[in-house]
């Protein structure tokens, strides 16, 4: 048994001007991506001769258009996850320090109320020696005025 070869599709050359062949890429082009995004397939709208190569090229045109984007969407995901790291990672160490500000606040706030009683105490009985020594004194004058 031999094997039997698929038969080819054999491009055949035309002459075409430049301007047509601009012209022409660009319909086949529009053709090819309004079928992409309808969800057809291009092997059936029934593209011949040198259109179904310029289907082809408007075909991998497409796929690396759509491969590029992809490309850009993941490296802005990947940059914005990074930088939401790092903004939680200012954030959490904010939070710290804020808790430890307030820790500290907590404990001068304590130091600062023991002060005002130890004032007040001293202020206290300083005045109460301050009477003392002005009874002493007037007890002194009458002792002298005598």
């Amino acid at each position: 048994m031999t094997k039997t070869k698929p038969q080819l599709t054999e491009v055949t050359t035309t002459e075409e001007s430049p301007s047509f062949k601009r012209q022409r890429m660009k319909e086949v082009r529009t053709i090819v991506a309004r079928a992409v995004k309808q969800n057809k397939r291009v092997d059936q709208i029934g593209f011949t001769g040198s259109d179904i190569v310029r289907s082809q090229i408007a075909l991998q045109d497409l796929l690396s258009k759509s491969q590029e984007r992809h490309k850009k969407a993941t490296e802005r995901l990947a940059s914005t996850n990074q930088w939401g790291l790092a903004i939680a990672d200012v954030i959490e160490n904010a939070a710290d320090k804020m808790i430890r500000d307030q820790e500290r606040i907590g404990t001068l706030n304590k130091l600062l109320h023991c002060e005002r009683e130890e004032h007040m105490k001293t202020a206290s009985l300083t005045e109460e020696k301050l009477r003392e020594i002005e009874g002493l004194k007037l007890a002194l004058k009458g002792i002298m005025n005598e």
